[in-house]
């Protein structure tokens, strides 16, 4: 049988949480809301380290707005989430304790073809270096790791989840063509324990078949994601998590 996505396993980087956590990742949406005045396009509207430029017309799709958010929340930047701050660029994201990310994740976030990887019939020396020998599943696990949750999963941001234990802030992909990507908002109704219905935070329209989402590392100051040993909660535990966060 084969490798699904709920077994993946980050790579061997230091675990990263978000400073500020869902407070902060809910501004950061609000701002890119307030940039995208073009509406739907394959863009971002911020740059990105050095390996993304701004759209000037103001236009983003899915894969490409949640690696943007993900990006803007992991620039080392201090905040206060309960103090006004700037979301302005330029953004540098880091990982693994400081180490900046690079245009590999925004790759590998948005499912570039395999050949993309490739120097010939090898891996590119750099992506190897960086990423196959530091992710051990990644040769045999490509295309799982090729998604958005994939690569949050891939470089330590967060863990795989099962989609009946999904919950707000959790990065979800859905796996038809053209493949979607979404950040879960608010659970509306929670039944025998699993959400049953959400409200996506999202850049497109419809939805279909949900494929796979990743939950981020828990933010010590806050109350985005869960550690690995905690996700077994019950449903009242989830619940009750559901209404702290609404407060």
């Amino acid at each position: 049988m084969g490798i699904s996505f709920t077994d993946l396993q980050p790579g061997q980087f230091a675990a990263t949480s978000i400073e500020g956590g869902l407070p902060k990742l809910v501004r950061i949406w609000e701002e890119l809301r307030r940039l995208n005045k073009g509406g739907y396009g394959g863009a971002v509207l911020v740059q990105l380290g050095d390996f993304t430029k701004a759209s000037a017309e103001g236009v983003t799709s899915c894969s490409p707005f949640t690696c943007t958010a993900i990006c803007m929340a992991l620039d080392p930047r201090s905040v206060d989430v309960g103090q006004p701050y700037t979301l302005g660029a330029p953004y540098k994201p880091a990982f693994d304790g400081g180490r900046p990310v690079d245009h590999y994740f925004y790759d590998l976030h948005n499912g570039y073809p395999r050949s993309h990887y490739l120097a010939g019939k090898q891996w590119r020396p750099d992506f190897k270096k960086g990423y196959v020998d530091e992710i051990p599943q990644l040769e045999s696990a490509f295309s799982l790791f090729n998604s958005a949750a994939g690569s949050v999963v891939a470089l330590n941001l967060g863990t795989p989840v099962d989609p009946k234990a999904m919950r707000r802030g959790d990065v979800l992909g859905w796996d038809w063509n053209p493949k979607k990507v979404i950040v879960k908002g608010k659970e509306q109704e929670i039944v025998h324990g699993h959400a049953a219905c959400i409200r996506p935070i999202s850049s497109d329209g419809t939805s279909r078949s949900l494929a796979s989402l990743a939950r981020g590392k828990p933010d010590p100051g806050g109350r985005w994601g869960r550690p690995a040993a905690s996700r077994s909660n019950d449903a009242a535990g989830r619940e009750k998590d559901h209404v702290d966060q609404e407060q």
